[in-house]
């Protein structure tokens, strides 16, 4: 069966449908069961990959031939998260009240693998990625009944040769949002309830130093890496820390890579649209109508779309 995201409606509707029909049929899963799993997407056929539709958050299998979505996982409440980076092809998958939250890969477009299984009382979710070896997670612990623990709340570096979560337990306790890496050190946000505002933290890696707050009050928790300087944002503008002269525009979803800055976004007509600017002047130097992924590959930008692929130079 192919997806369409226009007529997702229709796709909802008929799958209801179908569900209803088989919900006297056979035996009942039980997905408390430790030994049941949801399932995620395949490529069967060659003709088959997988991407990340970034927009509505999910790893699906796209059709080279067709330029269709041709599978998906639509289970209610099942959750799969990318990290704020284009370079990255690593993903945390789980489901709000069943959890088996665990990190995979998409290996070459082909297959996904699992790099951690969690507890079942534990979820995981994308913070900050640099690369294969410099990958941080949100690592949470909820309560017998589902309710998240905040004391126990810790970022944690996924080590690639142990297949291991290294906590920095400095972190721990605190209500972490978003983050980003800068050179030798973690940039993260965390939520202040009483304000209703987010406060700016640096943690300088590979130490033993305490967390520092660095600016508070911010409106937004989205931080970004724009070539190893530190930018922050409200709800409209994205700017240098204490320099709002130097801006950019904000979109749904942005992304910088080198002196790109990518941005998914509903336009006027509430089509979703891509749309690549030059950093040092705005120049939009590439526009794209209903993207699904966006990827680096052999240093060219690969966008996929649902009306082909296009390929341009950083």
């Amino acid at each position: 069966m192919l997806f369409k995201r226009k007529n997702i409606k229709s796709v909802v509707y008929f799958l209801l449908f179908i569900m209803v029909l088989l919900s006297g049929c056979g035996k009942k899963v039980n997905l408390n069961d430790p030994n049941v799993d949801f399932t995620l997407p395949t490529a069967d056929t060659k003709n088959d990959i997988l991407i990340y539709d970034r927009y509505n958050q999910k790893i699906v299998s796209y059709n080279l031939k067709n330029n269709k979505i041709s599978g998906k996982n639509d289970d209610l409440n099942y959750m799969e998260y990318g990290f704020p980076n284009i370079e990255s092809n690593v993903y945390t998958v789980g489901h709000s009240e069943y959890n088996k939250f665990k990190i995979v890969e998409i290996d070459n477009n082909k297959k996904i693998k699992t790099l951690l299984k969690m507890k079942k009382n534990e979820g995981i979710f994308p913070l900050a990625y640099r690369d294969y070896f410099n990958m941080f997670f949100l690592k949470s612990t909820y309560d017998k009944n589902n309710k998240e623990i905040l004391k126990e709340k810790v970022i944690c570096r996924y080590d690639i040769k142990s297949k291991k979560l290294l906590p920095i337990v400095e972190t721990k306790g605190l209500n972490v949002s978003y983050g980003t890496i800068i050179k030798n050190s973690l940039f993260f946000t965390i939520y202040n309830e009483k304000t209703d505002s987010y406060n700016l933290m640096k943690y300088v890696l590979g130490t033993n130093e305490r967390v520092q707050c660095i600016k508070k009050n911010l409106i937004s928790e989205e931080i970004y890496n724009v070539n190893d300087k530190l930018f922050i944002s409200n709800k409209k503008t994205i700017f240098l820390l204490n320099n709002i002269k130097v801006s950019f525009p904000k979109g749904d979803l942005n992304y910088f890579y080198k002196d790109n800055l990518i941005q998914f976004k509903i336009n006027k007509n509430s089509d979703l649209e891509l749309d690549v600017f030059d950093i040092n002047n705005m120049k939009n130097v590439k526009k794209v109508n209903d993207p699904i992924d966006i990827q680096i590959v052999n240093n060219w930008i690969k966008v996929y779309t649902e009306n082909g692929i296009s390929n341009f130079k950083e």
